[in-house]
């Protein structure tokens, strides 16, 4: 278990060791969660955000399936030209 000093400064900001930013890959923008053990202790855990979980998920699943991102990019630009002239051009 790690053992440093964090400082509260001016408007509430805590500043964590780099070495801890480092091994947890924190980043400024980040957010944790709190949770109060009483008797003035508390932990902070940082919070992952659902859309980034699942943003890796998807990230995974291409790069499993050997889809880059220009692939994807590609699919995207064909589908709004589809989208365009089914609904504008047809109508």
């Amino acid at each position: 278990m790690s053992q440093g000093t964090i400082q509260l400064r001016e408007k509430g900001v805590l500043t964590l060791p780099v070495n801890l930013r480092r091994k947890y890959s924190l980043r400024a923008g980040d957010v944790f969660s709190l949770i109060e053990l009483g008797e003035g202790a508390f932990v902070l855990s940082p919070k992952s955000s659902k859309l980034a979980a699942l943003g890796d998920k998807v990230s995974e699943l291409l790069q499993e399936q050997g889809v880059t991102i220009d692939d994807v990019l590609l699919v995207l630009q064909e589908e709004r030209e589809q989208y365009y002239r089914e609904h504008y051009l047809d109508g």
